[in-house]
């Protein structure tokens, strides 16, 4: 079976040829000629939809803030160096990116709302690896101001999740949370197909209208609503393995209930099987 490198190569490879072949034909050009407002009326369409669905995740970020705040209350002072406390600071970061986020989406700025999201994995990753470090060999590290490589967390990651809660079944958690992070990481350095984003189809020209910037925030927005899940679960972890408070893991439950879902069972069914070695 291929690796997560190899399953990111062949994606981009295939998402080259897929827009190369879709700018040769030019077909976004002739449609535009035909109907001139056509662009114009898609981005507003974007925008509003765009709207409409970050009312709904910041429906949820405000039910959850309070939960991150009420961390301090755990906290004896900021500068004690417990896995609480480590938490605690992570948190408010993964926070503050949460607002920044919707900001970002809101407006339409695809590349930077991406970058950004890989950042806030990082930050819910590294939080899961303090939750779970009873021997507390990275916390010492990361209070020493050495910086805890991401590799770490999601080693820790797939050394939790190994089997599968329903079935019982080897889950390849490492290896699909590594293809995860690489797929970020083509915003973060730069590769090519990120650029191609950055190109308005019906002028083939740079984006200067931002049509393709609200298009692809608007296809890229279901990556905001999974890392919304992936907030709630890491906060109920942190208050069922670390604080104790299984009432308010509870709570947080429910909140997850209220994020749509992003992929069918079959869907993710197949994604699993892409890892299966």
């Amino acid at each position: 079976m291929p690796t997560p490198k190899e399953l990111v190569k062949n994606s981009i490879s295939k998402n080259i040829n897929e827009r190369l072949e879709a700018f040769k034909s030019k077909r976004a050009v002739g449609f535009a000629k035909i109907f001139p407002a056509y662009p114009f009326i898609e981005k507003k369409r974007d925008e509003l939809l765009i709207r409409l669905k970050l009312r709904r995740l910041e429906k949820v970020f405000s039910k959850i803030t309070p939960h991150i705040i009420d961390i301090r209350k755990l906290v004896k002072d900021l500068e004690e160096q417990t896995r609480i406390c480590a938490c605690y600071l992570l948190f408010w970061k993964v926070m503050r990116r949460w607002e920044t986020l919707i900001l970002l989406a809101r407006d339409g700025r695809n590349q930077e709302m991406l970058e950004l999201l890989r950042s806030l994995h990082e930050n819910l990753d590294l939080i899961m690896l303090f939750t779970m470090d009873k021997e507390e060999k990275n916390l010492k590290k990361w209070f020493e101001g050495e910086i805890i490589e991401a590799g770490k967390s999601r080693e820790q990651y797939g050394e939790f999740l190994k089997v599968r809660l329903d079935t019982g079944e080897k889950f390849p958690a490492y290896d699909m949370k590594s293809f995860i992070y690489k797929l970020f990481s083509k915003y973060t350095h730069n590769s090519y197909p990120s650029v191609w984003d950055l190109i308005d189809p019906y002028t083939q020209e740079m984006d200067k209208n931002r049509t393709a910037d609200y298009h692809w925030t608007r296809n890229n927005l279901d990556h905001l609503f999974i890392a919304m899940g992936t907030t709630i679960s890491y906060l109920r972890g942190f208050y069922t393995f670390l604080a104790g408070n299984y009432n308010r893991s509870d709570e947080l439950a429910k909140l997850d209930k209220l994020l749509p879902n992003i992929t069918t069972k079959e869907e993710m069914e197949d994604s699993i099987k892409k890892f299966k070695t």
